[in-house]
């Protein structure tokens, strides 16, 4: 089973999508924040956004993102002949919006916003 599920802040502007063909592909970069030994431990990662969910991408810098996807790896040769290689997340679903807030939070029941996408 290869299944992530990740509340990231996109850190960069997203550029517009790449086509190929048919298809085309996002490519966010994002930080999911954990705690280790009690101090704040970012995790950097990159995500591959395809084809209705890449068109429809309303994210900016700084927005919070949910993605569903798995883990991939590819593999390469640089200009320079060094072998290079890359875990990344692809995204088989991404909502874009704050979370809602938890109980116990303070932040009593939840109601959906009327300016979330989902």
């Amino acid at each position: 089973m290869n299944n992530v599920s990740l509340m990231i802040r996109l850190v960069a502007e997203p550029e517009a999508p790449r086509e190929f063909g048919d298809n085309c592909v996002l490519e966010l970069r994002g930080v999911h924040n954990r705690k280790k030994k009690g101090e704040d431990s970012p995790v950097w990662i990159s995500v591959n956004v395809w084809n209705g969910w890449a068109k429809n991408f309303t994210g900016k810098k700084g927005d919070i993102c949910f993605v569903n996807g798995y883990l991939d790896y590819d593999e390469w040769e640089d200009k320079d002949g060094n072998k290079r290689s890359k875990h990344y997340l692809v995204a088989n679903t991404i909502h874009v919006g704050n979370p809602p807030p938890r109980d116990g939070d303070g932040g009593g029941e939840s109601k959906p916003s009327d300016d979330l996408p989902f």
